[in-house]
């Protein structure tokens, strides 16, 4: 059995959303030179503005969840280059790329799971795409911080934000595609 371009889409966003919390308070504090006391605000910023944000987007979305997770994706990988080009000198783009992020990266996956409720016409279908879609999630929460540990040893930060915005990009992908077929095949 394939994995649906939904699921697919839940590992890269999950994989690129937990590589970036994993390494912006690092990033905020080795490169940014934020303080040890100012450098987890970035994350805290991104929790704070996601719960509004998932009400608000699942609201707005309607029967556009296609087009809505791809402006997601699309945007994540944004927030993803643009935290790439902050400097300790230029933090102002930390703060740009931490609410883009916050709007699209981090409440995504209220849209995945209205695409189940919205794609399935019973309970059992939802029930099961719906745990198919966490467990693709879940796996992205195991792969991105991995990814991210093995690119910050070999390699830099820059590096980093660039495969985190590779990872959005490809969730954005699978939005050309059919998010959901049957729950027979999903």
């Amino acid at each position: 059995m394939t994995a649906s371009p939904l699921i697919r889409y839940s590992i890269m966003m999950a994989a690129g959303q937990s590589a970036l919390f994993a390494y912006l308070t690092a990033y905020s504090l080795d490169v940014l030179q934020l303080s040890p006391g100012t450098s987890g605000y970035p994350v805290a910023i991104i929790g704070g503005l996601s719960i509004p944000a998932r009400i608000i987007v699942g609201a707005l979305t309607q029967g556009a969840t296609r087009r809505m997770l791809l402006l997601m994706a699309s945007c994540a990988a944004l927030s993803a280059l643009i935290l790439m080009t902050a400097t300790a000198d230029q933090r102002l783009l930390l703060w740009v790329g931490v609410v883009l992020f916050a709007l699209s990266g981090a409440v995504w996956n209220s849209v995945a799971q209205l695409t189940v409720v919205q794609s399935t016409s019973s309970a059992g279908a939802a029930s099961e795409l719906s745990a198919r879609l966490q467990s693709g999630f879940l796996a992205g929460l195991v792969v991105g911080p991995l990814l991210a540990a093995a690119v910050i040893d070999a390699f830099d930060y820059r590096l980093l934000w660039t495969v985190v915005a590779a990872c959005f990009a490809a969730a954005a992908a699978q939005c050309r595609h059919r998010l959901v077929s049957t729950p027979a095949h999903v």
